[in-house]
């Protein structure tokens, strides 16, 4: 969603060292209005050794009246060195009837897409306003998961070479890319909680809850993990610039064979 926000294109987030030393500059500066100086420091996970280490200092010990604050959406990403010297405060998820009103209130929604939105969002506001604005992505990400898994199961390598080609032809920059294997990773969720959970905690929409009647029963105990893991082990090298056309073309061929796995037998007690 930031990324988006300052429009960084295909390019991957980082904090160098150069906008450390920016900052330390800015400390130097004295306050004119307000009492304190805050340092509001936005993805703290992108920080790269050596310009975590230039923060160091000021971080564990600020000057006088100065705060830190570091807004992360994945605590466990930021480098040791920096969590070791700060107070984690986690802002716990929101009630989903409080999200579902809020929808409403802001984005003008109708109260059945709010309800779904607030569902699938887990309690996250930052998660809604995405699904929100990603509506039509979504759409489109919900066609090329049908038809990549379809061709998938059949073992249609023709169709995945195809796929491969489609979907490295889309303006896709990595972020899409990773967005689409995370929907893909949902629907892996969603296959096994229809498989072995409550059907009351699904968070697809129409369109994938009537894709997932089929496609649930191939997703399960015997070939979930290494799927998910598949799945995982994508988004990370596309975050290290892997070619999407050979990365999406080894998933595929991974999945040929994942997909085909038969459900291990119940053991009856």
């Amino acid at each position: 969603m930031w990324q988006e926000k300052i429009e960084t294109g295909n390019k991957q987030l980082l904090i160098s060292k150069d906008e450390s030393i920016e900052i330390l500059k800015v400390l130097n500066l004295k306050t004119y209005e307000a009492e304190y100086k805050t340092v509001i420091i936005w993805f703290p996970e992108k920080f790269n050794i050596a310009s975590a280490n230039k923060l160091l200092k000021a971080i564990e010990e600020p000057p006088p009246k100065t705060l830190f604050l570091l807004v992360a959406e994945d605590a466990e990403q930021i480098i040791s060195t920096i969590t070791s010297r700060t107070q984690l405060v986690k802002v716990g998820r929101i009630e989903e009837e409080e999200l579902e009103a809020a929808i409403v209130q802001e984005f003008q929604l109708d109260i059945k897409s709010a309800r779904e939105i607030a569902l699938r969002s887990d309690g996250n506001y930052i998660t809604a306003k995405k699904l929100i604005h990603h509506s039509e992505s979504e759409a489109i990400f919900h066609d090329l998961f049908v038809s990549w898994m379809r061709s998938a199961f059949k073992g249609n390598v023709l169709g995945l070479i195809e796929w491969t080609d489609e979907i490295s032809s889309l303006s896709f920059g990595r972020e899409k890319q990773k967005q689409f294997l995370n929907y893909g990773l949902l629907l892996f969720r969603e296959s096994l909680i229809r498989n072995y959970g409550d059907s009351s905690l699904e968070r697809s929409g129409e369109d994938a809850s009537s894709f997932l009647i089929k496609f649930a029963p191939y997703i399960h105990g015997a070939n979930c993990l290494e799927i998910i893991t598949v799945f995982n082990d994508a988004i990370y090298h596309i975050e290290r610039n892997a070619n999407p056309k050979i990365l999406f073309l080894d998933v595929s061929l991974k999945l040929t064979k994942l997909l085909r796995v038969p459900a291990s037998p119940q053991k009856i007690s």
